[in-house]
């Protein structure tokens, strides 16, 4: 098997990280591949925010956290669902390392006024989480290669207003989860574990570190998995 497939097969999404600095080098690493990765037309329309160790980084990875993701039975959740037990969380906003890709359309100054922007935009949008998608790829796989492990997701707030981000609107297409984790090995076929605050009060569940040895039909996520010839087709 080629290092690059069993990458691939034995990945999982981590959501819970060891408190373990991720070395320079290996950041750098890891941007790097995100940043060589290719863009159609070499157009590159977004910008990958970093955030890492820095206080006011993890005070904002903790509001995506805390304030920002949480879902109730799959979907986000109610205001009146706030104290559900049923409420997921998403470990990526606390990775030691968190990338997220934002929308950059470097047309929108030029033609932001004229009539055809509000059909023009959405569109852009959504050719730019192709070539976010692309990038985020390259990432995950330079830090599963070098040790690390990742998590990706969407379950953030589409605009973020005058924040450390930026000033004015800063749309983010998806997110990244980077850092040193281990396997939940004693998982007893238990797929979710409690999350609690630093004063031990529940507040809901998280995905175990769960490798490809936990029982694929008690995973929520794994057994949807279609079948080798149901998702790839071959014409002739």
């Amino acid at each position: 098997m080629s290092p690059i497939k069993k990458l691939i097969i034995d990945r999982y999404s981590a959501r819970t990280f060891l408190d373990r600095e991720i070395e320079p080098y290996t950041i750098n690493h890891i941007l790097s591949c995100a940043y060589n990765a290719p863009s159609k037309q070499g157009l590159y329309p977004y910008t990958i925010y970093v955030l890492g160790e820095d206080p006011v980084a993890k005070e904002f990875k903790d509001f995506m956290f805390w304030e920002d993701t949480w879902c109730v039975k799959g979907e986000r959740a109610n205001p009146k669902d706030k104290n559900s037990t049923n409420k997921r969380f998403n470990g990526q906003y606390k990775a030691p390392l968190t990338l997220l890709w934002a929308h950059r359309d470097l047309d929108e100054d030029m033609h932001k006024d004229k009539d055809y922007w509000e059909y023009y935009w959405p569109m852009a949008r959504e050719n730019n989480l192709v070539d976010m998608t692309v990038s985020a790829s390259f990432a995950m796989l330079a830090a599963e290669e070098a040790g690390l492990r990742t998590c990706f997701g969407r379950c953030h707030s589409y605009q973020y207003t005058d924040t450390v981000l930026g000033k004015g609107d800063v749309i983010v297409g998806l997110a990244l989860g980077i850092g040193y984790a281990e396997d939940d090995n004693d998982h007893k076929g238990m797929m979710i574990k409690p999350v609690l605050d630093a004063e031990g009060t529940k507040h809901g569940y998280e995905t175990k570190n769960l490798n490809k040895s936990f029982p694929k039909f008690k995973h929520d996520y794994r057994k949807n998995k279609p079948a080798w010839d149901d998702l790839i087709k071959f014409i002739s």
